[in-house]
């Protein structure tokens, strides 16, 4: 089982295109409408989406982190899911920050000269070329905005990517065929093996952090939770004694948790909130 993240420059690649080469990489492709998809089963508010999904936030939302945290959990759980059920196309929303350091996953940017990119919009939107430039420059804007408030990261840094690919003159049968002798080279059984054990910690982290923080909404600051086969380590601030317990008992009750550690450390003064 092996799977690619897809970030893309506007213009370098259309949405039918994108389609088009997860079926010929025989790929699912998780994209905008599979997201709103799992998180309406969730009940998560589309209101959720349109202030958060592959933009920047607007002040109130970086002032008041809440529910862009919400965002950001429901959508880890959701693509860590989707990852461990076979081979995936993953476009967009920061996912190769998200699945750093993963073996058996392929981390692509598409990019694409100036020109091209506002020749394709201009064709694809039907619009002028001022305003290709300014959906252009808005698109870059926002997906660089999206990186930095929830990962931290350069959305532009090539070494935040295993492959750039630069497509002015590639059709998507050749862009597949490229992908698919990438793969074929780079994935070989330890490294799915390597990349499987990963995922499955992780994802039993995130399920964790979601119990702790969104379910049973605990008052925990500056929370890190590490695992390593099941054995579960909690660092970070609790509110008090009660606070920490709590968190420990809800850990270990999470399916797959063989052990806890409680390294969480009781707050004694208030600590104020990051704004970014």
């Amino acid at each position: 089982m092996s799977f690619i993240t897809l970030a893309r420059e506007f213009g370098s690649i259309s949405e039918t295109e994108v389609v088009r080469l997860s079926e010929l990489l025989g790929m699912e492709c998780i994209g905008k409408e599979f997201v709103e998809k799992r998180f309406d089963e969730i009940g998560m508010p589309r209101d959720s989406l349109r202030e958060y999904d592959e933009k920047k936030p607007g002040f109130f939302a970086r002032l008041f982190r809440g529910e862009s945290d919400h965002y950001l959990e429901t959508l880890r759980n959701i693509l860590f899911y989707e990852v461990q059920q076979g081979d995936k196309l993953i476009v967009g929303r920061g996912a190769n920050f998200l699945f750093a350091g993963i073996p058996n996953c392929l981390r692509v940017k598409l990019v694409a000269s100036k020109e091209i990119r506002l020749k394709n919009i201009m064709e694809t939107e039907g619009c002028t070329l001022a305003k290709a430039q300014s959906m252009m420059d808005k698109s870059d804007r926002d997906r660089a905005g999206f990186c930095i408030f929830h990962y931290n990261e350069d959305w532009y840094a090539a070494n935040s990517y295993d492959v750039v690919v630069k497509t002015d003159t590639m059709t998507i049968e050749i862009l597949a065929a490229f992908l698919q002798c990438a793969m074929a080279s780079i994935m070989t059984q330890e490294r799915n093996v390597q990349g499987q054990k990963l995922l499955d910690d992780k994802m039993l982290v995130n399920r964790i952090v979601f119990r702790l923080k969104e379910q049973e909404c605990l008052p925990l600051r500056f929370l890190v939770v590490e695992c390593n086969n099941g054995k579960v380590v909690l660092n970070g601030l609790a509110m008090s004694e009660i606070v920490s317990q709590r968190a420990a008992e809800v850990a270990a009750s999470v399916e797959g948790v063989v052990s806890v550690l409680n390294q969480l450390k009781i707050m004694t003064h208030p600590v104020p909130r990051r704004v970014v």
